[in-house]
């Protein structure tokens, strides 16, 4: 986020140097309004005005840049620390821990972060293992008729639900620490009672994402919702990106990125169509960043979704799970999961996916695929516990040398 100020009172220090009270009016390069709290508060700057510039006058605007509006902030709105759980537990928090005046949820279990954005939509702007720099960031890129917000949310293939447009409410305590935590927002999306739950438990590392729409009221009318859950991820290494999409045969598809992008070219989203990745009834897809390791396993409940999108060239590396269309009747409701789970490492093939995530020695080995496989850790055949849409997990308190799955799918070794 930048400020917009207006100038309240100028002092000259030297020819073309000024000193500038500065009262905050706007923000810019944001997706939320700004909030009550940020706007009047009152900073000053320094300015060297060239000689063939205009001197500033009270009343003119200026755009602080990046630098400048975050140590505003930082100094006006300090941020709130996040908090630690303690062994076993889950904790959850609300507070503003970015200095823009709105209020984000964070979640943890020790081994794995979210933060959420309620203001925005409820996109995750932040998932990540305890020790990792995750997939997504505050980060926002704009062009004509385009504003792409870094984040995972839900929202809709067509106009008349939008849910990444809307300010949710949550009201929950500041701080909840238990063994599995259910934080729920809340909104009226085109009149549709509508909630997101995120879910996390203390035993498997996995932040479930569920939007519940209801068609109720004295005038409720069917209405077409089209849900989706999109995703774009940080914009990661340079023109080669370092971030790889892999389907589930295992087939890694590399995101590019853009130095510069012609302007004619921002004005819609699907000017670099990339196309659908196979997900079949396998129900995941997966993401893999170079640069630091870190793997991103995705899951859903194959027979709701439509289609998956891959945008390869966006602005942001983007993937978008089109929900299929339905009807929504009068006094009916409608569910849709998607489980999100950044792992240390992962082997893709054949539809399946065995990875693992590490925390002070207990290892969560997790797979997904279309049925239930038994897992084999160390030659020992092993039953998991299903905890989400082809979603499975078993924990272990000691380091395995190779984890697999029956069949013919090869382990994955753990150096």
């Amino acid at each position: 986020m930048q400020l917009a100020t207006e100038i309240t009172q100028i002092e000259r220090l030297e020819k073309n140097t000024y000193e500038l009270k500065l009262k905050v009016v706007d923000s810019v390069n944001d997706s939320a309004k700004i909030h009550k709290t940020i706007k009047q508060l009152e900073t000053s700057t320094r300015r060297e005005f060239p000689e063939y510039v205009p001197p500033p006058k009270v009343g003119e605007l200026i755009v602080l840049d990046a630098d400048e509006s975050k140590r505003v902030l930082s100094e006006m709105v300090p941020a709130k620390s996040f908090p630690a759980p303690n062994v076993g537990e889950c904790v959850t928090a609300t507070a503003d821990f970015n200095s823009d005046g709105h209020v984000e949820i964070f979640m943890t279990n020790g081994n794995i972060e979210a933060v959420i954005s309620p203001a925005r939509g409820g996109v995750i702007r932040k998932l990540a293992t305890s020790k990792g720099r995750g997939f997504a960031d505050d980060s926002i890129v704009h062009g004509i008729n385009t504003k792409v917000l870094s984040g995972f949310g839900f929202g809709s293939a067509k106009s008349g639900f939008d849910v990444a447009k809307t300010a949710f409410i949550f009201s929950g305590k500041e701080e909840i620490r238990q063994q599995a935590i259910r934080v729920p927002i809340t909104a009226k999306v085109n009149g549709l009672k509508t909630e997101i739950d995120f879910t996390m438990s203390s035993d498997s590392p996995v932040v479930s994402c569920a939007l519940r729409v209801e068609n109720t009221g004295k005038k409720a009318k069917q209405k077409k919702i089209a849900p989706a859950f999109q995703m774009r991820m940080a914009r990661i290494g340079e023109t080669n990106s370092d971030l790889l999409c892999i389907d589930p045969t295992g087939k890694a598809r590399r995101y590019n990125r853009y130095r510069e992008i012609a302007v004619w070219e921002w004005e819609h989203g699907w000017q670099h169509y990339s196309g659908d990745i196979t997900t079949g009834n396998s129900g995941f897809a997966a993401f893999h960043r170079e640069d630091t390791g870190e793997k991103l396993l995705v899951s859903f409940p194959p027979g709701m979704v439509k289609r998956v999108w891959m945008n390869q060239e966006s602005q942001m590396p983007e993937l978008i799970i089109f929900a299929k269309p339905l009807n929504l009747g009068k006094g009916k409701e409608y569910n849709f999961e998607v489980a999100l789970c950044p792992l240390d490492d992962m082997y893709v093939a054949d539809g399946y996916l065995i990875g693992y995530i590490e925390a002070d020695g207990v290892y969560d080995i997790v797979s997904a695929g279309p049925r239930a496989r038994n897992l084999i850790i160390d030659g020992a055949e092993i039953t998991p516990k299903k905890i989400g849409p082809n979603l499975y997990h078993y924990s272990i308190g000691e380091k395995p040398k190779n984890i697999g799955l029956t069949g013919d799918m090869p382990p994955l070794k753990i150096e």
